[in-house]
């Protein structure tokens, strides 16, 4: 039996690349702990050169990165309110953050007790398992 081939399947085409060096250290260090070093790795990164593929790869490390700077403002925060020197924490922490003293009041609340009540959903946070958002889901 004999078939003819078409000549598509000879014909030379570019073949879009599945990965890049860029996203394969984005891929390798995706189950490190998240720190300062990841904003300065992210920051590297350019994002026209990754490939579709490896686009939420770098999302999901954005994301890790926001969930451990949210850890670290919320610590920050209790700490603040936490000192037997600070006046007037709401209104440092709100002209601080530029937002209304009502949110500044409830970030605190929650931050605080974040630190006192739950230790085990902090370290969750910090270690970027959680978000802010999520902390209190389970």
């Amino acid at each position: 039996m004999m078939t003819v081939i078409p000549q598509e399947f000879f014909d030379e085409r570019a073949v879009p690349a599945t990965v890049t060096l860029d996203g394969e250290l984005l891929g390798a260090l995706d189950e490190a702990p998240a720190g300062p070093w990841l904003a300065e790795m992210l920051d590297a990164v350019d994002r026209a050169t990754l490939t579709t593929f490896e686009l939420p790869t770098y999302l999901r490390m954005c994301s890790r990165l926001q969930a451990w700077a949210a850890a670290q403002l919320a610590a920050g925060v209790a700490e603040l309110a936490c000192r037997p020197d600070a006046v007037g924490p709401d209104k440092d922490v709100a002209l601080a953050l530029q937002e209304p003293v009502g949110a500044a009041q409830r970030r605190i609340w929650w931050s605080k007790r974040l630190r006192r009540m739950l230790p085990r959903v902090w370290r969750r946070m910090a270690s970027v398992d959680r978000s802010e958002r999520t902390s209190f889901d389970s």
